[in-house]
């Protein structure tokens, strides 16, 4: 099995067209999870574990996201690794991005659970449901995909497309440590040259 790696399979934004494309060709359930996916830059875990409470739609421009789970940050207590209870500040996701509509759409019309798995043992979908639908969209255009490739497609598009900094990135993301806003926010040879005052 190939092991993924932002670091190796993200060199850039790929560009709105591909997303939208992938996003065009899902069903309505993994369109809505996939532009959520990207717009938040969420891990799978933290994405499929998202609620409507979560988004604040009431203003004009942006969408709010608020107290969304950060699930990777943990501790040790006596050799125990023990899961810290973390959130993400609220941020802001701007309402003309292209993939936003199917994503609030999808918020408007849920109850409780976004991405409900219909089942009794389980409130949300699993991780291998997330990672198929990763693997279904990215067939649909003939590209391997996986979930964590939204979230390095995210960091770069801020990069790319906003300026962000790495400290605008860090906060934006929760990271912690300054290597993974290097890891995962590439500009790729356009943004270099955007950057020099050419194209």
């Amino acid at each position: 099995m190939k092991r993924h790696s932002v670091e190796r399979d993200v060199e850039e934004f790929v560009g709105w067209p591909i997303l939208t494309e992938i996003v065009g060709k899902a069903r309505a359930r993994d369109a809505a999870f996939v532009a959520t996916a990207f717009e938040t830059g969420g891990r799978v875990t933290e994405v499929r574990q998202l609620r409507r409470r979560n988004f604040d739609l009431t203003k004009a421009n942006v969408v709010l996201v608020r107290d969304m789970r950060v699930i990777k940050r943990f501790h040790r207590e006596h050799g125990v690794v023990v899961h810290d209870l973390v959130y993400r500040k609220t941020f802001p996701i701007r309402r003309d991005e292209p993939l936003v509509e199917p994503m609030v759409s999808w918020v408007e019309k849920c109850g409780d659970w976004l991405f409900p798995t219909g089942r009794g043992f389980e409130p949300y979908l699993s991780r291998t449901m997330s990672y198929n639908i990763a693997r279904r969209v990215g067939d649909s255009i003939g590209q391997w995909i996986y979930p964590h490739w939204f979230r390095a497609q995210r960091a770069s598009q801020l990069r790319f497309e906003y300026n962000f900094d790495v400290m605008d990135l860090m906060e934006f993301f929760a990271w912690k440590h300054f290597p993974t806003a290097m890891r995962y926010a590439k500009m790729g040879w356009r943004g270099l040259a955007t950057k020099m005052g050419v194209s």
